[in-house]
């Protein structure tokens, strides 16, 4: 299974989005997860060192003045575009959506591009990013019932949020909980404000906590952002301060939560049953917090204090009213657990397994579809190209007695493709691997159409010389994409310093990354833009340095260009790894993987490929034999004798 998941902005989002993903992991071992989210928020950090791939967007939200909120709708329309070809690339099952202005675009790009899609919502208050998508989705996943007065209820399962299902699963660690200096067997109250905790709430907890009965010993995480009040206990033995505390490490030793009320901590205290004091904090977006406290409180799951209400008398008879009388503590606990969705990670899951099987039907409905599309135009023949589109089609052409082809661009076989290859009369390959996957009697290995155009195409000397590019001197046309790619920009300019003079550089650095257009200044060698007509110059060009995707691969093996092959990580099936790999087998270019690039790698590879005279024409002549300048001739040939 092969997963997009998008979030971002605040923790409330991604935490949540990140819970999810671990469970996908433990159940499908094998499964592909891929994150997208904001290039500047804490996602970007945040999800790699989670362990998870992540590929990023620049969105902010609709807010401020009309010229802020202009940008932030075309922001919104060029994040569309990018998400839509990161999509194209991965290929996942589903995309789910957790909120956070970078959802948005995601969304309506998985939408666009008929893949099954579900947000999550984590609030009683819908936000403004599933409202703006919640009629393009498929399902709309929730954890409170006010969220139906805005939502279609037909799309709408309330499973609850995955960090649920998180803290049902933590483990208490003694040890942990020794270190901060509590008591095993003592009545524990965890005080949290958040990761920064909350400078009004500290100023007043002093005085609120003292005098209370012996029986209660409070650990209380004062917050990153207020290190400063670490002392100010140290004549309360029973307050032990710390800045932050592991939650689920302890959620399971102690006894009651002082806390704000965010939708995941409201989460992981309903399903282990904790009794809280919910303190909402009043700066959030819509007063979400006080409407999630408010669905507690009504159904006596805990007690609730406004931060207008919050003083030390009205905190010091609170934690007296719920965790000293046993009754009220217990039915507050009962409570609590009756509005918990401890499973919530796998009741999502099994729902996405169900959109995947609604993808099924509608490949169905697709395919009575393409029925009448193809008797009104009576083809002689048709031709699949591969995407989701493809199968529905090339199953009505079979059904129909039309004569059909397939084109697999790719060393490994697409999924579309792969549903077909039994149904049609012949299948064209570019990569001789693919004859482990199709039925190899119908096998013809012509190649890609695109490395005729690019046999075909004509040199621009005109076009060239406007890219600031000298005639006669050796040029390198480096390019990863229309996007780009932001994680090889970074590291280009030191890569690219200090080489032989002979040498001069064209970098499309990609639509997405036109802030680099000015990285190379210092350099007179690397002319910069955001977009290089590639058809216009490749015959007058000595080299590559590229991703390895199935046209560029094609058309490079055309006109024998040597090539630096860096391979995008993030396609389906780790495609363009097993593209390179073939060229690299031949000696028909050399590999970096993204994993192992780096300034000196770069550098050395340049080095060793373009400034080798030798090495360069063996590789040149190598990648010539793998070409297929004749593709779309040939492919045209054996279109007629399928006709025939």
């Amino acid at each position: 299974m092969r997963i997009c998941i998008v979030t971002g902005g605040t923790g409330g989002h991604i935490y949540p989005a990140l819970a999810l993903a671990d469970s996908f992991r433990r159940l499908y071992p094998k499964c592909k997860i891929l994150f997208i989210g904001n290039d500047d928020r804490m996602e970007a950090s945040v999800i790699p060192a989670a362990g998870y791939d992540f590929r990023s967007l620049h969105t902010s939200g609709l807010v401020g003045n009309i010229i802020q909120k202009g940008r932030a709708v075309a922001q919104l329309v060029k994040a569309r575009g990018i998400a839509k070809g990161y999509l194209r690339d991965f290929a996942p099952d589903i995309v789910i959506g957790f909120g956070g202005y970078v959802s948005a675009p995601v969304m309506m790009a998985a939408a666009a591009l008929k893949i099954p899609t579900m947000i999550h919502e984590q609030n009683s208050i819908v936000g403004k990013s599933n409202q703006l998508v919640m009629n393009k989705v498929d399902a709309i996943v929730t954890c409170y019932e006010k969220c139906e007065e805005v939502f279609p209820k037909e799309k709408v399962h309330l499973l609850g949020n995955p960090r649920a299902t998180t803290a049902k699963e933590s483990v208490f660690d003694p040890d942990y909980f020794a270190s901060l200096g509590l008591e095993p067997g003592k009545k524990t109250i965890l005080i949290m404000m958040g990761s920064l905790g909350s400078s009004s709430v500290n100023e007043l907890m002093t005085n609120a906590l003292k005098n209370l009965d012996p029986s209660l010993q409070f650990i209380y995480a004062c917050g990153k952002d207020n290190s400063e009040n670490l002392h100010l206990f140290d004549d309360q033995p029973a307050v032990h301060v710390v800045d932050f505390v592991d939650s689920l490490k302890v959620y399971k030793g102690i006894d009651g939560l002082i806390c704000r009320a965010g939708a995941t901590t409201i989460a992981e205290l309903t399903s282990l049953g904790i009794p809280a004091i919910l303190i909402p904090s009043p700066y959030v977006a819509n007063n979400h917090q006080f409407y999630n406290a408010s669905v507690l409180v009504d159904a006596g799951a805990a007690s609730m204090i406004e931060e207008k209400d919050l003083n030390e008398k009205t905190l010091h008879d609170a934690i007296e009213n719920l965790f000293l009388d046993p009754e009220q503590w217990e039915k507050t606990a009962q409570n609590a657990r009756k509005l918990g969705k401890p499973a919530a990670a796998y009741d999502i899951i099994r729902l996405c397994e169900s959109l995947k099987g609604r993808a099924v039907a509608q490949l169905v409905k697709a395919r009575g579809i393409a029925k009448g599309y193809l008797r009104d135009f009576a083809p002689d023949i048709v031709i699949g190209f591969g995407g989701y589109v493809s199968a529905p089609v090339m199953m009505a052409a079979a059904a129909l007695k039309i004569p059909t082809m397939i084109h697999e661009q790719n060393s490994i076989v697409g999924k579309s493709n792969q549903l077909v290859m039994n149904k049609v009369d012949a299948i064209v390959t570019c990569y001789e691997k693919c004859e482990e996957v199709f039925p190899k009697e119908k096998v013809h290995l012509l190649g890609n159409p695109r490395a005729t155009t690019a046999k075909e195409s004509v040199f621009d000397p005109d076009y060239f010389a406007s890219l600031g590019l000298e005639p006669g001197k050796k040029t390198i046309l480096i390019m990863m994409g229309s996007l780009g790619s932001s994680s090889v920009n970074e590291l280009m300019t030191n890569a690219l310093k200090n080489l032989d003079p002979s040498l001069q550089f064209i970098y499309a650095c990609g639509k997405d990354n036109s802030e680099n257009l000015h990285l190379f200044d210092d350099q007179p060698a690397v002319h910069v833009v955001d977009f290089v007509d590639s058809l216009k110059v490749y015959k007058g060009i000595d080299g590559l340095i590229c991703r390895a995707g199935a046209t560029t691969i094609a058309e490079l093996t055309s006109l024998g260009i040597p090539a630096i092959l860096i391979p995008s990580p993030y396609v389906a099936n780790n495609h363009q790894f097993y593209n390179a790999s073939v060229l690299v087998d031949a000696g028909a270019a050399s590999m970096i993987e993204e994993k192992d690039l780096n300034e000196k790698t770069l550098h050395d590879a340049i080095e060793n490929l373009f400034l080798d005279p030798e090495q360069w024409e063996k590789t040149a002549q190598n990648a010539r034999k793998l070409g297929k300048p004749a593709a779309a001739y040939d492919i045209i040939r054996l279109c007629e004798s399928l006709i025939k």
